[in-house]
């Protein structure tokens, strides 16, 4: 029988469940009108299609994956606001697949969507302030730090790391390199005007004006 109260709120909990368990492709109309014990055409009430139904799930991700990051960084700094956010993010990637790939394929064309943005890079640059990372310098390591998560996520995904060394490892790996670039060496001079990103073999610096 179908369900009564059908709502928009009821639909997108509906497709996200599908898109974790059985993945994203496999959150269709049809597949939704099936769980819900109503016919396709009733689901136009309150999704737009199947565009718009993906477009809220990656907007339901944005929005409890911010709150888990500012959660899991609640009173903590540096480092461990750093393993704290890189763990929650993982553990939000894993645990709710579809959603996140929903969130890793939409495009910012809507105002929840450039908040979500927003909101992540705010907690990422406080961690880079507390590392004492600032300016444009903040904003390139945090773009750093988040296509990292992001990739990482895709790749475990995919299985893409089954074959060689621990994938934990390796997850742990990602975070002590970062840790270690952020934290400058004791005694250090702070730079002025900005900072050079190290050059490559074959290749010059880069240097990245301050503001």
């Amino acid at each position: 029988m179908p369900r009564m109260g059908l709502t928009s709120a009821k639909v997108v909990e509906a497709a996200a469940r599908i898109a974790d368990e059985l993945g994203l492709d496999q959150a269709t109309l049809s597949n939704v009108a099936d769980q819900l014990g109503v016919r396709v055409p009733s689901l136009y009430k309150h999704v737009d299609g199947l565009a718009d139904l993906h477009s809220r799930i990656a907007l339901n991700a944005a929005r409890d994956l911010v709150d888990a990051l500012r959660a899991s960084v609640e009173g903590k700094s540096g480092r461990d606001a750093l393993l704290a956010l890189f763990t929650a993010h993982r553990r939000y990637a894993t645990t709710h697949s579809g959603q996140f790939q929903a969130l890793a394929v939409a495009r910012a064309t809507s105002m929840e969507r450039v908040e979500f943005d927003g909101s992540f890079t705010d907690i990422l640059l406080k961690i880079m302030a507390d590392y004492g990372v600032h300016g444009a310098e903040a904003e390139h390591s945090a773009r750093a730090v988040r296509a990292a998560l992001t990739g990482f996520a895709a790749l475990e995904a995919i299985q893409s790391f089954e074959q060689g060394e621990d994938v934990e490892a390796s997850f742990y790996a990602m975070i002590a390199l970062f840790d270690r670039g952020l934290t400058a060496p004791t005694g250090a001079p702070k730079k002025q005007g900005g900072f050079r990103l190290p050059g490559l073999p074959g290749l010059p610096g880069i240097q990245i004006s301050g503001r």
